[in-house]
């Protein structure tokens, strides 16, 4: 009855406001999801809600593979934080990624864009970077404080393995936490 309630009323205010209204759901939310639907294949987790798909390997080094919206009530980004919760209270200190380009799976991949927004990091070195993109940075760190870095590697970024380092303060934590 209370969910009929909230989706009346979000229509309401749409109606009203002429704009799209999310409602969101907390991570612990989708991290509940997450638990309670995660499916053991072949050594990794597949979930696959109502919702999203996605992939994860918690064996050994955590190794993310992939989220795939189904739906738009969540966002990648709020997925990947129930993922961040996961990782974090199961001890790993770094989330390892291939940030895919082009087609994958018959789905056109971004992550060489979402996730370097997110805070992961490329396992390449900066002078890497800097011959790609024309740039001249002397670390990760001054890439990511630049915004037009973000913007160079939306057009110039390659498919790159990545690295997400859990630890509070960390290049990783600071660039999530100020991705919207």
């Amino acid at each position: 009855m209370k969910e009929l309630q909230i989706l009346l009323l979000k229509e309401k205010i749409e109606k009203l406001t002429g704009k799209r209204v999310r409602l969101q759901e907390s991570p612990q939310d989708i991290y509940n999801i997450i638990q309670s639907t995660k499916v053991d294949e072949n050594g990794s987790w597949v979930v696959d809600s109502q919702d999203f798909q996605l992939k994860y390997d918690d064996k050994g080094d955590f190794m993310f593979s992939w989220i795939y919206m189904k739906t738009s009530k969540f966002r990648g980004t709020d997925v990947f934080k129930a993922l961040l919760m996961i990782a974090q209270k199961e001890g790993a200190k770094e989330i390892h990624a291939l940030a895919a380009k082009g087609k994958t799976n018959d789905v056109l991949a971004n992550g060489y864009y979402t996730l370097i927004k997110w805070g992961f990091v490329p396992i390449k070195d900066i002078d890497w970077a800097n011959k790609l993109l024309g740039t001249q940075y002397q670390s990760w760190d001054e890439a990511y404080s630049d915004s037009k870095f973000f913007e160079l590697w939306k057009a110039k970024g390659k498919e790159v393995y990545v690295t997400f380092d859990t630890t509070p303060g960390s290049l990783s934590m600071k660039t999530f936490s100020k991705y919207k």
